[in-house]
């Protein structure tokens, strides 16, 4: 069951603002992820406001991106190992993520 949602959120056509936001967020994160807010899964506001501050930021999301999981975020998805991207993608989706602003945040 776990699989067919995940395969749905993949399947799911959302449109996400962000002029810089890597092809592979658009074209298959962006089913369960928005900018800026939750949809199936944490938005990147969100995970970006998690690792904010964290030396080690870009090696954990590299990891967590690389080896799947739900990284805690207790949504009831399970993102898929490398979320269907390669090295370069993963590259540019953490760099994405960790240099979103979180000046204006106002999230939980």
């Amino acid at each position: 069951m776990k699989y067919i949602v995940l395969i749905m959120c993949l399947l799911i056509d959302i449109n996400v603002h962000a002029a810089d936001m890597p092809a592979i967020a658009k074209d298959h994160c962006g089913g369960c992820h928005a900018v800026e807010k939750r949809l199936y899964a944490p938005s990147f506001r969100d995970i970006a406001i998690k690792y904010h501050g964290n030396a080690e930021a870009v090696i954990k999301l590299t990891e967590n991106i690389n080896k799947g999981g739900t990284f805690g975020w207790n949504t009831g998805i399970i993102m898929p190992a490398k979320g269907m991207a390669n090295d370069r993608e993963i590259k540019a989706m953490v760099d994405f993520i960790v240099g979103i602003s979180i000046a204006d945040s106002n999230s939980n």
